[in-house]
């Protein structure tokens, strides 16, 4: 785990709908509305890095790799089982936003 990453005993956050997901999983915030690691969000007008991001140089390394904007940065930790099922948030593609995901097993 790299230093400064969250631990297990870090505030994740749980969904705010389950009807996208299948299991348990939950999320913390790297860049996040108002910079609280715990607000899962996906509109805001400012978001900002957490304190997690801010301690944690190798998750700093990773995000400036995309070379854009970027708004909401989480990390999701999964159950086994767990199933993130393809959706749309009310935000997208027709707004010039667009979504990206990566995963580390």
């Amino acid at each position: 785990m790299p230093r400064g990453a969250p631990h297990r005993d870090t505030s994740w956050s749980s969904p705010i709908s389950e009807a996208w997901s299948e299991g348990d999983w939950s999320s913390v915030g790297l860049i996040a509305a108002e910079g609280s690691a715990a607000d899962i969000r996906s509109i805001s007008a400012n978001f900002e890095p957490t304190e997690i991001l801010k301690r944690c140089a190798y998750y700093q390394e990773v995000i400036a790799f995309f070379k854009c904007p970027l708004r909401r940065v989480r990390l999701l930790r999964l159950d086994a089982g767990a199933v993130i099922k393809p959706h749309l948030d009310r935000e997208g593609v027709d707004f010039g936003i667009a979504r990206g995901f990566t995963s580390q097993l």
